[in-house]
């Protein structure tokens, strides 16, 4: 079983979503990885397929359009995958830091 199959069904085991789904957000996983970056428009290359650029741009506006992903499953997932016992977690996050021109501005 390839990659993306094994992350599809995972996706839909633990989140009991219907398998378009559960297909479209673990290709566009691989295509985070693949671009390095969460741009919409890059990420429509980065899909794999025969279909034409645009047609891969629209399924992923509609993915996140369409589609209201609670963030305590996704968090759940997202714990389910590491050997981890017991909590309580602490999140730690880094800021963005967004460049226009020559300019860096810190997004709060």
């Amino acid at each position: 079983m390839d990659f993306l199959t094994t992350t599809a069904l995972q996706f839909k085991k633990q989140l009991g979503w219907h398998k378009a789904r559960s297909d479209m957000l673990a290709k566009l996983v691989i295509a985070i990885i693949r671009v390095t970056t969460v741009n919409l428009a890059k990420l429509a290359s980065g899909l794999n397929g025969r279909a034409k650029w645009d047609s891969k741009y629209r399924s992923i506006q509609r993915f996140f359009k369409h589609f209201h992903m609670s963030l305590e499953e996704i968090a759940r997932f997202l714990v389910s995958l590491f050997p981890i016992d017991g909590g309580p977690w602490t999140l730690a996050m880094d800021r963005t830091n967004w460049k226009f021109g020559k300019k860096t501005s810190i997004s709060s």
